[in-house]
Parts: C-alpha cells; structure tokens; sequence
C-alpha cells in the first residue's frame, strides 16, 4: 500500500519540489506561503505525486483555506493523473458546489457528476476516492468525514484506469484557490512518505 503527504511546509517555489511532477500542456502548481496554489490565470494547474508506484484504487484529499465563489473556478483533489494530461479531478466552489470532472490527454471531456446540496467550507477536506465496483469506475466525494460518500459517480465511457494522485486549481485570481495538507493512498501499491490518513478515517482539523 502507497501512501504520501504534504502540508507544504517550506520555501516558496514554482512547483510543488521533489516527488512532485507537472502534466503535459497544463501549468504547474507552486507552494506560496505553505499552501498550494496555481501559477496561471488563463488555465488549470495541475500537479501529480510522482515519488511513488501506486495501485490503480487511490484517493487524494486537501484541505481548502479559501473557498472560491465562481462555477467554474476552485481547488480540489486528482486521481489517476498521468504524464499526457489524463486525470480525474474535483472542483470545490460556493456557486456550483462539488463537480467531478475529467480529461484525456490533455482534451476535456466533461463532467463526470455534479452535487449542489451543499457547498464546501473554508477549511474542509475534501477526498475524492477512484476505485472499481462491478467492473466500473467509481468516483466519490467525500467531505470531512470518510465514512459515507457525499455523493459518487461513475465513469462507462473511456474510462481513465491508472495513474497518480495529486491536485489542482484554476481561478483567474491565484489566491482565490488554494490548497494545504495534501494526503493520498491507494489499496496495493508500495511504500509511504510522510505521514498519511488511515482509509475511511475522518482527519483532525
């Protein structure tokens, strides 16, 4: 079992720093004062955490500092990410609420499944977990707590089967989005860094 974390505690840098790696045709990510953020205002920033092999059921989560209030914009978590611009990833904002969202090399490909009940809250952890349940792709939310899914969704067309872990913003004001306490693990891989959460376990805030 593979499992990593990052509270982003150090220098600012463009890019995340060792372990961590960008996507072909995205911006990356950069740390600026001990919290993940983006460094284009045009596009998404992506990230994948590159410093271990993980399975193909994994999960990402973060913790959100700032909540952006646009449909469209926000940070959040991303599984199954590869180098080509391949990745699931969900978006976290006051004005749409939680959507899971999905692109193949580098190519939208649409939103995956939306939940508007609710919207997220400064500093919740939002986990987004990808596994297979009767041979098709799941994906589902969770948020604080790690018992029962906010909501899931499934992915039949094309679905993305393997990859990394990691995270994402976009917003055209980069303090807008953000991100700390980045933690993943995954149901078969290898190795650990850092200190990670338990599966199903609800984190200390």
């Amino acid at each position: 079992m593979a499992s990593a974390s990052d509270d982003f505690t150090r220098a600012d840098s463009t890019g995340l720093g060792a372990n961590w790696s960008s996507l072909t045709g995205f911006a990356q990510l950069q740390i600026v004062s001990n919290v993940g953020r983006g460094t284009s205002t045009s596009g998404i920033n992506f990230e994948r955490y590159t410093g271990l092999t993980w399975a193909n059921e994994q999960w990402a989560q973060v913790k959100l500092p700032v909540i952006s209030t646009g449909s469209n914009d926000g940070a959040g978590p991303a599984v199954r990410m590869t180098a080509g611009g391949s990745v699931y990833y969900v978006v976290c904002n006051s004005g749409s609420g939680f959507q899971i969202r999905k692109y193949v090399n580098g190519v939208f490909s649409g939103t995956i499944g939306t939940y508007g009940v609710s919207t997220p809250a400064v500093n919740d952890t939002i986990r987004l977990h990808v596994l297979e349940v009767s041979g098709v792709t799941t994906l589902r939310v969770f948020r604080n707590t790690f018992i029962t899914p906010l909501f899931e969704s499934t992915d039949t067309s094309s679905p993305l089967l393997s990859g990394n872990p990691g995270a994402f913003t976009e917003h055209a004001t980069l303090a807008n989005a953000q991100f700390d306490d980045w933690s993943a693990e995954d149901v078969g891989g290898g190795g650990s860094t850092g200190a990670s959460f338990p599966r199903w376990r609800s984190v200390r805030r």
